[in-house]
């Protein structure tokens, strides 16, 4: 699930910026003495910080439940710690005893098919930490606002409960806070690289939870053989940079003195290209020590950058980031590549169809089994039509998705295992790492040793696991017949309706089922998992109503009407 930090603030000031918000940095926030402050420098601050909290509760038949009210609810937030050595995402900390409750603010419901879609500026670590759940789920937002405990810079703990029987509740069970002074060497760790830290967090996934909100955006270039962007901190997130101070001299001596506001960042882009994989990587560094001026603009605007870097054809997402060197903290945004003249086209997809050779090892592995087919041949609808597939995959490799954002695509939720369990886990309970996007699920059976993972989410070649999620549309009704290949554990749930059972530890498989389905928009859900073994495997296949082939499904061949049918 996804969390959100909010910082709302009201500023009066004494001069022509009347209505800017003027956030206070931490390491600022004492004022100084009247006697050295300049004249229109007088400011008055009021400051409320919410945590926002994607809840889904459900009853106990998976069905969402619509009239929760705050008096249903408690809320407890506990500091968990402040090294991330200690932290195992992948595993909710226990509730400590007598811990106290922390008061709900609101609470309303969200549904993602009447959602407005987000226009403007790509928001900070939103590729990175959003949930493909909430986008497809109703679900209620939120919003507490914590005591002081709940702002210690590290990771928290939240835990939610409800008086309500028969209710069971999922979330995202922590969220971060950066630090504000510099963190103690680890003794028994030695410090990564720059670089290898910027290059980590850019082509894959940051160590740490983002904790600096930026925002980019294009600047007007003509050339075409250089990308030109403008990313800016928001002002919101100045608390998390160090003012003052370097590696060699202490913050506290020269820390808000005139003209001694020092900032040392350190700014990286990883370029993707269509298929989600990295294809460039540039980083900068920035030590620059802003003037009164600088400084107050900086509180009242954010602290603005110009990057720029050579251009390449195929390129569809940029992810920024920028580091604080003193603390650690990061923050980045993911901005999808609109230039046309750049982008490299999309190749034709290969039609893959089952062979004769393939149907012929159905037919042999269902007569030894005794199977009985229906009247075209294919079996009839259930669980129990298996056979292995251990052939090599027939044209390219198959990915299991990208980070870039494609109209029409499944939406899957990657979360990095602790071990290889027996079975699916229930994603629900778990907090995802990032999200990728596929038009298919076309991965054949193959070794995955060798590969990058998951560019721009986890290098994780095993103990891994997508939760997908999507929407179809049938424009013949009738019957469908589904074919899906795993190695290891899926599901495939039409219309919350399960279809296909894979789940388990084992080598590729395959199980086949028929469904009706009207004329109209479907619900797809398929979670997958990969245990500690070196093989992968997931394909869904679909043969439509008066078709002979079985066909990899495409959600593009699945797409709605540019025009609503007239009644």
């Amino acid at each position: 699930m996804f969390f959100a930090l909010v910082v709302t603030s009201l500023a009066l000031l004494s001069g022509p910026q009347q209505d800017s918000a003027l956030p206070v940095p931490q390491a600022d926030a004492q004022s100084k003495p009247a006697s050295q402050q300049k004249p229109g420098r007088t400011i008055f601050r009021v400051t409320s910080r919410e945590v926002l909290v994607d809840l889904i509760a459900l009853d106990d038949r998976d069905h969402p439940v619509l009239d929760l009210k705050p008096a249903d609810l408690t809320v407890s937030v506990w500091w968990v710690t402040s090294d991330p050595s200690l932290i195992d995402k992948r595993h909710v900390a226990p509730l400590p005893l007598n811990t106290e409750t922390d008061p709900i603010t609101s609470l309303h419901l969200i549904d993602p098919a009447k959602a407005q879609s987000t226009s403007g500026e790509a928001q900070a670590g939103l590729q990175i930490a959003t949930s493909c759940l909430e986008r497809s789920t109703l679900h209620y937002q939120l919003a507490l606002r914590p005591g002081e405990e709940g702002w210690k810079s590290g990771y928290h703990q939240v835990a939610i409960r409800t008086s309500r029987p028969h209710v069971r509740l999922f979330y995202r069970h922590d969220y971060y806070v950066g630090l504000v002074t510099p963190p103690a060497p680890s003794p028994s760790k030695q410090a990564m690289p720059i670089e290898q830290v910027l290059h980590l967090a850019a082509c894959n996934y940051p160590q740490i939870p983002l904790s600096i909100s930026i925002q980019a955006h294009a600047l007007p270039n003509d050339r075409t053989d250089v990308l030109r962007y403008s990313v800016a901190i928001d002002a919101s997130s100045l608390s998390y940079l160090t003012f003052g101070g370097n590696e060699t001299t202490p913050v506290a001596e020269n820390a808000g003195q005139d003209g001694l506001r020092q900032i040392q960042l350190d700014y990286a882009a990883c370029n993707f290209d269509g298929s989600g994989k990295p294809v460039s990587f540039f980083h900068e560094p920035l030590d620059q020590t802003l003037t009164d001026e600088a400084y107050d603009r900086a509180m009242a605007e954010g602290l603005p950058r110009i990057l720029q870097f050579p251009s390449a054809a195929g390129i569809a997402v940029t992810r920024f980031v920028v580091r604080d060197r003193m603390t650690g903290n990061l923050g980045a945004v993911d901005i999808q590549f609109s230039g046309e003249d750049r982008v490299a086209p999309v190749q034709p997809a290969i039609v893959a169809t089952m062979t004769a050779s393939d149907l012929n090892v159905i037919e042999e592995h269902q007569a030894l089994k005794g199977y009985e087919r229906d009247a075209d041949g294919y079996g009839q609808a259930s669980h129990d039509t298996i056979w292995r597939f251990n052939r090599p995959p027939s044209g390219p490799i198959g990915s299991f998705g990208s980070i870039v954002v494609r109209p029409g695509s499944f939406c899957g939720d990657v979360y990095e295992l602790r071990y290889s369990s027996l079975a699916l886990p229930d994603f629900r309970e778990l907090d995802p790492i990032g999200s990728i996007y596929a038009t298919s699920l076309d991965v054949p059976n193959q070794n995955f040793t060798n590969t990058s993972g998951i560019p721009g989410v986890t290098p994780r070649t095993n103990l891994f696991g997508i939760d997908y999620h999507g929407t179809f549309w049938v424009a013949t009704q009738g019957i469908y017949r589904f074919l899906m290949l795993a190695d290891d554990g899926a599901l495939l749930e039409i219309d919350d309706k399960e279809i296909v059972d894979l789940d388990g530890l084992h080598q590729a498989e395959a199980h086949s089922a028929k469904i009706y389905l009207s004329e109209g928009a479907h619900t797809i859900h398929v979670p997958y998992f990969q245990g500690a073994v070196t093989s992968v495997a997931l394909e869904l296949w679909v043969k439509q109503p008066g078709e002979g082939e079985w066909k990899i499904f495409d959600l593009h061949d699945f797409a709605p009407p540019s025009e609503p049918k007239k009644p």
